[in-house]
């Protein structure tokens, strides 16, 4: 075989390389699961996006899985053991569901989980026996469980957690002295919550925008952080009171009150218009 012929069989098999590997990107029927589609990552791992699917049960999802989505599903419950084969996890998604059993050991196996988004599901204090269910993730930067019912479970186990989305219904009890423990903690979106104990935190973000707020109880500006950046309350209904005094207390560098005195003005009449942080 002459110099010519072997260049030539050198750049067929470059171009059947590229096609092949081409190929393997793009989404096929994930084995798994049919309903679900899989893509391969450049890591040789998969993404899955199990999204609309109707799907009722956690499927079992195989350890070469990085990525995945469950969001607007069925699913009620994550049992014991659910991902303890995907230690190579990095995203979970199981937003919009109907999730109202957690157990225990739900999220054993996730410990290089980097984010779990879980957000409007039925997750309450009751959904668990367990007060510890995110203890394994100990990897875990960014957590997004707003929008469920009364929230009770501990966080304080997260020390690398820099993003917190979440609702407070009972900031004195779930959102004290445990929350001074997250030290990597930057930005927190928060609702329906109390300011204390943030004092001693690293937050650079808050975000409370569009929730109606009204008024401000006394001291309660002075609970934010020193090393506050950014403060977002726009769209609400701020009204006149002390704690404007207090405002030339904050070391933040931008403050966001767009909106101001517009926030859902086509309420219901029998809506508490009253909320205080």
């Amino acid at each position: 075989m002459d110099a010519t012929h072997i260049r030539a069989c050198r750049v067929c098999i470059a171009i059947l390389l590229l096609i092949a590997e081409a190929d393997g990107w793009k989404p096929f029927s994930c084995r798994f699961d049919s309903r679900c589609v899989c893509m391969y990552t450049k890591q040789n791992l998969l993404r899955a996006d199990c999204s609309r699917k109707n799907i009722t049960t956690i499927p079992f999802v195989p350890g070469n899985v990085e990525n995945i989505t469950f969001t607007h599903n069925r699913i009620q419950s994550i049992g014991n053991g659910a991902f303890k084969s995907n230690s190579r996890l990095l995203y979970l998604d199981l937003s919009k569901n109907e999730i109202n059993r957690i157990a225990p050991d739900s999220f054993v196996g996730l410990n290089k989980l980097e984010t779990l988004i879980i957000n409007s599901n039925n997750i309450s204090s009751t959904v668990s026996t367990s007060n510890a269910i995110f203890e394994p993730l100990a990897s875990l930067l960014c957590l997004v469980i707003k929008n469920n019912h009364k929230f009770a479970f501990n966080i304080s186990t997260l020390s690398n957690l820099k993003t917190l989305k979440i609702d407070f219904y009972d900031g004195k009890a779930y959102f004290g002295k445990e929350y001074t423990t997250l030290k990597n903690l930057t930005n927190i979106e928060i609702l329906k919550c109390h300011l204390q104990s943030l004092r001693n935190t690293s937050l650079t973000e808050i975000y409370l925008d569009s929730n109606r707020l009204q008024l401000v109880e006394p001291g309660a500006l002075i609970m934010i952080p020193k090393t506050l950046k950014k403060l977002s309350i726009a769209d609400n209904e701020f009204a006149y009171g002390e704690y404007l005094y207090e405002i030339f207390s904050l070391t933040v560098q931008e403050v966001n009150i767009s909106y101001m005195g517009m926030s859902h003005y086509l309420m219901d009449k029998e809506e508490p218009r009253e909320y205080k942080f």
